[in-house]
């Protein structure tokens, strides 16, 4: 697959996309593992997305390194550890983690449409 077609969270579905390995750094090419949003989402982890939401708003939308292991932490735990925190961090490109994290934190937030 092409690193630009990499599409590491999707909004509608909710499904990860993790690079799992670059496999030509000339043609740009990767191999990725997809992670589909789970069917259930216990209710504690609106709790969790609502404080950590607060957080990020107390700290002005900044992520330090508290707030990216949280983040980490709870993404993995929300996709019922598919993929350990080292993967998540390491799949995604270091240009848009930090919105995809927010993304996937809003996501849950929102609800789950595609389950309605």
């Amino acid at each position: 697959m092409k690193f630009e077609d990499v599409k590491f969270y999707d909004e509608n579905t909710k499904s990860i996309t993790l690079i799992t390995k670059v496999t030509d750094e000339e043609k740009r090419e990767v191999e990725v593992k997809k992670h589909p949003y789970p069917f259930f989402s216990k209710g504690g982890y609106l709790q969790k997305a609502i404080e950590l939401g607060a957080e990020l708003e107390e700290n002005n939308q900044i992520v330090n390194s508290d707030v990216f292991e949280k983040l980490s932490n709870f993404i993995v735990e929300l996709y019922n550890n598919k993929f350990s925190e080292e993967e998540l961090i390491d799949g995604i490109d270091s240009g848009v983690i930090v919105q995809v994290y927010i993304s996937i934190l809003m996501g849950v937030i929102a609800g789950d449409s595609k389950n309605e």
